[in-house]
């Protein structure tokens, strides 16, 4: 379970998570990422053909696959605490991609620490 911290505006934040978990709980999303590889393999082959260079189709397909194995396939939840709004209804939102809920989760928590720090200096 990952934490999203913010100074206003979680409400927000939590409804931006929930469309992104329906979004890529989606049926059509996969699809449509199917799609964006199938497009990619047929231009790596055709690069291939073209150029010969077997190197460069393996590190595509390979960097492609990873990442989205290791980004959009698991899932997590996050938990959004809101410093102005403690009493946030549904903070927690289940099924995030990795990918966002890790960069949402290290970012808020980088700001969240400097924020503090400068109120404990400043004030």
């Amino acid at each position: 379970m990952l934490e999203v911290f913010t100074i206003g505006g979680g409400e927000y934040i939590v409804n931006v998570m929930n469309a992104v978990a329906a979004w890529t709980g989606d049926g059509g999303f996969a699809s449509m990422i199917q799609a964006v590889f199938v497009m990619g393999l047929a231009y790596g082959l055709l690069s291939l053909a073209l150029t010969f260079n077997w190197k460069a189709f393996i590190d595509w397909f390979i960097t492609a696959t990873l990442i989205y194995m290791c980004l959009m396939v698991p899932r997590v939840t996050v938990v959004v605490t809101d410093r102005i709004n403690p009493g946030l209804p549904g903070a927690a939102v289940a099924n995030v991609p990795l990918g966002l809920g890790v960069m949402a989760s290290f970012t808020s928590q980088v700001g969240d620490y400097f924020t503090r720090s400068a109120e404990v200096v400043f004030g």
